[in-house]
Protein backbone atom coordinates (compact mmCIF):
# COMPACT_ATOMS: atom_id res chain seq x y z
CA UNK A 1 0.00 0.00 0.00
CA UNK A 2 2.87 2.54 0.93
CA UNK A 3 4.42 1.99 -2.91
CA UNK A 4 0.52 1.98 -4.19
CA UNK A 5 0.31 5.78 -2.61
CA UNK A 6 3.85 6.71 -3.75
CA UNK A 7 2.82 6.04 -7.42
CA UNK A 8 -0.53 7.91 -6.95
CA UNK A 9 1.27 11.22 -5.97
CA UNK A 10 4.00 11.30 -7.95
CA UNK A 11 1.30 10.55 -11.07
CA UNK A 12 -0.61 13.21 -9.48
CA UNK A 13 2.31 15.66 -9.31
CA UNK A 14 2.81 15.22 -13.04
CA UNK A 15 1.11 17.25 -15.49
CA UNK A 16 2.12 17.19 -19.16
CA UNK A 17 -0.01 16.06 -22.21
CA UNK A 18 2.82 13.18 -23.07
CA UNK A 19 2.68 12.38 -19.21
CA UNK A 20 -0.51 10.20 -18.11
CA UNK A 21 -2.92 11.51 -16.40
CA UNK A 22 -4.31 10.74 -12.67
CA UNK A 23 -8.35 11.06 -12.35
CA UNK A 24 -8.58 9.24 -9.16
CA UNK A 25 -7.76 6.11 -7.03
CA UNK A 26 -9.60 3.46 -5.32
CA UNK A 27 -8.16 2.14 -1.60
CA UNK A 28 -10.28 -1.62 -1.49
CA UNK A 29 -9.57 -2.80 -4.28
CA UNK A 30 -6.14 -0.65 -5.00
CA UNK A 31 -6.37 0.83 -8.03
CA UNK A 32 -5.45 4.20 -10.15
CA UNK A 33 -7.89 5.52 -12.51
CA UNK A 34 -6.47 7.16 -15.28
CA UNK A 35 -6.90 8.61 -18.74
CA UNK A 36 -8.32 6.19 -21.51
CA UNK A 37 -5.83 5.76 -24.43
CA UNK A 38 -7.66 3.99 -26.77
CA UNK A 39 -5.20 2.50 -29.22
CA UNK A 40 -3.30 0.57 -26.26
CA UNK A 41 0.92 0.74 -25.89
CA UNK A 42 2.83 1.87 -28.55
CA UNK A 43 4.00 -1.97 -28.60
CA UNK A 44 0.53 -3.13 -29.26
CA UNK A 45 0.11 -0.50 -32.52
CA UNK A 46 3.63 -1.74 -33.74
CA UNK A 47 2.32 -5.26 -33.95
CA UNK A 48 -0.70 -4.74 -35.05
CA UNK A 49 0.68 -2.76 -37.91
CA UNK A 50 3.28 -5.51 -38.63
CA UNK A 51 0.20 -7.47 -39.00
CA UNK A 52 -2.42 -5.64 -40.91
CA UNK A 53 -1.45 -3.88 -44.28
CA UNK A 54 -4.20 -1.33 -43.80
CA UNK A 55 -2.81 -0.41 -40.15
CA UNK A 56 0.57 -0.35 -41.84
CA UNK A 57 -0.46 2.34 -43.78
CA UNK A 58 -1.19 5.02 -41.53
CA UNK A 59 2.08 4.55 -39.70
CA UNK A 60 4.35 7.12 -42.18
CA UNK A 61 7.52 8.72 -40.89
CA UNK A 62 5.54 11.91 -39.83
CA UNK A 63 3.27 9.74 -37.74
CA UNK A 64 6.03 7.85 -35.93
CA UNK A 65 8.63 10.61 -35.36
CA UNK A 66 5.63 12.62 -34.01
CA UNK A 67 4.87 9.89 -31.22
CA UNK A 68 8.77 9.55 -30.81
CA UNK A 69 8.43 13.51 -29.76
CA UNK A 70 5.85 12.56 -27.68
CA UNK A 71 7.45 9.98 -25.72
CA UNK A 72 10.65 11.96 -25.24
CA UNK A 73 8.89 15.39 -24.47
CA UNK A 74 6.73 13.23 -21.41
CA UNK A 75 10.40 12.15 -20.11
CA UNK A 76 11.86 15.19 -20.56
CA UNK A 77 8.59 16.55 -18.12
CA UNK A 78 10.27 13.96 -15.98
CA UNK A 79 13.59 14.79 -15.92
CA UNK A 80 13.42 18.22 -15.80
CA UNK A 81 10.64 17.95 -13.01
CA UNK A 82 11.89 19.17 -9.22
CA UNK A 83 13.33 16.91 -7.52
CA UNK A 84 14.35 15.02 -10.54
CA UNK A 85 12.03 11.62 -11.67
CA UNK A 86 13.69 8.99 -12.85
CA UNK A 87 11.34 6.42 -14.56
CA UNK A 88 13.21 3.44 -14.75
CA UNK A 89 11.02 0.99 -17.19
CA UNK A 90 10.84 2.64 -20.18
CA UNK A 91 9.76 0.69 -22.53
CA UNK A 92 7.05 0.09 -26.04
CA UNK A 93 4.40 -1.47 -23.48
CA UNK A 94 4.52 1.68 -20.99
CA UNK A 95 3.72 4.14 -23.40
CA UNK A 96 0.13 5.20 -24.12
CA UNK A 97 -1.01 5.87 -27.28
CA UNK A 98 -5.00 7.99 -27.19
CA UNK A 99 -7.39 7.75 -30.04
CA UNK A 100 -5.78 11.18 -31.82
CA UNK A 101 -2.21 9.15 -31.87
CA UNK A 102 -0.85 11.39 -28.67
CA UNK A 103 1.70 9.05 -26.52
CA UNK A 104 1.80 9.30 -23.19
CA UNK A 105 4.04 7.92 -20.49
CA UNK A 106 2.77 5.58 -18.01
CA UNK A 107 3.72 3.16 -14.96
CA UNK A 108 5.48 5.08 -12.39
CA UNK A 109 5.57 1.66 -10.19
CA UNK A 110 9.44 1.77 -10.36
CA UNK A 111 10.16 5.29 -10.86
CA UNK A 112 12.30 7.46 -8.42
CA UNK A 113 12.25 10.57 -7.17
CA UNK A 114 15.66 11.93 -7.08
CA UNK A 115 16.83 14.54 -4.12
CA UNK A 116 20.05 16.35 -4.49
CA UNK A 117 23.03 14.48 -3.18
CA UNK A 118 21.21 11.76 -3.03
CA UNK A 119 23.56 8.33 -4.19
CA UNK A 120 20.48 6.14 -5.35
CA UNK A 121 21.36 2.56 -6.12
CA UNK A 122 19.56 1.00 -8.44
CA UNK A 123 16.76 -1.88 -6.87
CA UNK A 124 15.42 -2.69 -10.45
CA UNK A 125 15.33 -6.49 -10.84
CA UNK A 126 15.65 -6.62 -14.37
CA UNK A 127 13.08 -9.23 -15.54
CA UNK A 128 12.81 -8.16 -18.62
CA UNK A 129 16.33 -6.45 -19.73
CA UNK A 130 15.41 -5.54 -23.55
CA UNK A 131 15.35 -1.93 -22.72
CA UNK A 132 17.37 -1.90 -19.72
CA UNK A 133 20.82 0.16 -20.62
CA UNK A 134 24.02 -2.38 -19.84
CA UNK A 135 25.04 -0.50 -16.76
CA UNK A 136 21.85 -0.98 -15.33
CA UNK A 137 22.32 -5.00 -16.03
CA UNK A 138 26.11 -4.42 -14.12
CA UNK A 139 24.18 -3.76 -10.98
CA UNK A 140 24.79 0.50 -11.21
CA UNK A 141 22.70 3.27 -10.06
CA UNK A 142 19.42 4.88 -12.36
CA UNK A 143 20.38 7.76 -13.74
CA UNK A 144 18.56 10.22 -16.46
CA UNK A 145 20.99 8.24 -18.99
CA UNK A 146 19.95 4.94 -18.42
CA UNK A 147 15.97 6.14 -19.29
CA UNK A 148 17.58 7.11 -22.51
CA UNK A 149 19.07 4.10 -23.03
CA UNK A 150 15.82 2.54 -22.96
CA UNK A 151 14.41 5.28 -25.36
CA UNK A 152 16.92 4.44 -27.83
CA UNK A 153 15.84 1.04 -28.13
CA UNK A 154 12.15 2.13 -28.25
CA UNK A 155 13.46 4.52 -31.05
CA UNK A 156 14.43 1.05 -32.72
CA UNK A 157 11.07 -0.34 -32.16
CA UNK A 158 9.33 2.48 -34.27
CA UNK A 159 12.27 1.96 -36.83
CA UNK A 160 11.19 -2.02 -36.82
CA UNK A 161 7.90 -2.97 -35.78
CA UNK A 162 9.48 -5.42 -33.87
CA UNK A 163 10.02 -6.74 -30.37
CA UNK A 164 14.13 -5.93 -29.40
CA UNK A 165 16.35 -9.09 -29.19
CA UNK A 166 13.21 -11.22 -30.84
CA UNK A 167 13.44 -14.79 -28.92
CA UNK A 168 16.60 -14.46 -27.52
CA UNK A 169 16.22 -15.29 -24.18
CA UNK A 170 17.12 -13.68 -20.48
CA UNK A 171 21.08 -14.46 -20.55
CA UNK A 172 21.80 -14.06 -24.08
CA UNK A 173 20.32 -10.39 -23.76
CA UNK A 174 22.42 -9.64 -20.74
CA UNK A 175 25.66 -11.14 -21.81
CA UNK A 176 25.23 -9.31 -25.39
CA UNK A 177 24.43 -5.55 -23.97
CA UNK A 178 27.21 -6.08 -21.61
CA UNK A 179 29.70 -6.72 -24.28
CA UNK A 180 28.29 -3.73 -26.23
CA UNK A 181 26.39 -5.35 -29.21
CA UNK A 182 23.62 -3.61 -29.91
CA UNK A 183 20.32 -4.61 -32.03
CA UNK A 184 20.54 -5.15 -35.38
CA UNK A 185 19.61 -3.02 -37.80
CA UNK A 186 18.02 -3.64 -41.55
CA UNK A 187 18.78 -2.19 -44.48
CA UNK A 188 16.45 0.31 -45.56
CA UNK A 189 14.18 -1.85 -48.23
CA UNK A 190 13.67 -4.30 -45.24
CA UNK A 191 12.11 -1.57 -42.89
CA UNK A 192 8.48 -1.77 -42.67
CA UNK A 193 6.30 2.00 -43.52
CA UNK A 194 4.53 2.91 -46.54
CA UNK A 195 7.12 6.11 -46.73
CA UNK A 196 10.46 4.53 -45.63
CA UNK A 197 11.73 4.60 -48.80
CA UNK A 198 11.35 8.13 -49.31
CA UNK A 199 12.34 9.31 -46.13
CA UNK A 200 15.21 12.19 -46.20
CA UNK A 201 15.47 11.67 -42.77
CA UNK A 202 16.54 7.93 -42.08
CA UNK A 203 20.64 8.19 -41.33
CA UNK A 204 19.56 11.08 -39.10
CA UNK A 205 16.96 8.50 -36.92
CA UNK A 206 19.85 5.82 -36.90
CA UNK A 207 22.34 7.99 -35.54
CA UNK A 208 20.22 9.72 -33.03
CA UNK A 209 18.87 6.22 -32.00
CA UNK A 210 22.43 4.78 -32.13
CA UNK A 211 23.61 7.82 -29.89
CA UNK A 212 21.05 7.12 -27.01
CA UNK A 213 21.72 3.69 -27.01
CA UNK A 214 25.83 4.51 -26.57
CA UNK A 215 27.89 2.23 -24.02
CA UNK A 216 28.90 5.30 -21.86
CA UNK A 217 26.15 6.95 -20.20
CA UNK A 218 27.77 10.46 -20.59
CA UNK A 219 27.97 9.75 -24.65
CA UNK A 220 24.24 10.27 -24.69
CA UNK A 221 22.11 12.93 -25.48
CA UNK A 222 19.39 14.48 -22.95
CA UNK A 223 15.82 14.67 -23.81
CA UNK A 224 15.80 18.44 -24.26
CA UNK A 225 18.89 17.40 -27.71
CA UNK A 226 16.57 15.02 -28.68
CA UNK A 227 13.26 16.87 -28.56
CA UNK A 228 14.97 19.45 -30.99
CA UNK A 229 16.57 16.42 -32.81
CA UNK A 230 13.24 15.21 -33.65
CA UNK A 231 11.96 18.35 -34.71
CA UNK A 232 14.32 18.41 -37.16
CA UNK A 233 13.64 14.98 -38.53
CA UNK A 234 10.57 15.62 -38.74
CA UNK A 235 10.71 18.21 -41.25
CA UNK A 236 12.61 15.65 -43.24
CA UNK A 237 9.62 13.38 -43.14
CA UNK A 238 7.70 12.79 -46.41
CA UNK A 239 4.36 15.30 -46.08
Amino acid sequence: MARFYKEAQLMAAMRHPNVISLLGFCVKPPALVTEYCARGSLTDVLREAACDPEKAARLTWQLRIHMALDAAKGMLALHSHSPVVLHRDLKGPNLLVDFSWRVKVTDFGLSKIVEEGLSMQSTQSPVNPRWLAPEILAGARATTASDVFSYGVILYELLTWTVPWGGADFWEIVSALTRGERLPIPDRPSLPGPDTLRFAGLAGYIVLMQRCWAHEPAQRPGFEEIVQCLRRLLEEAPA
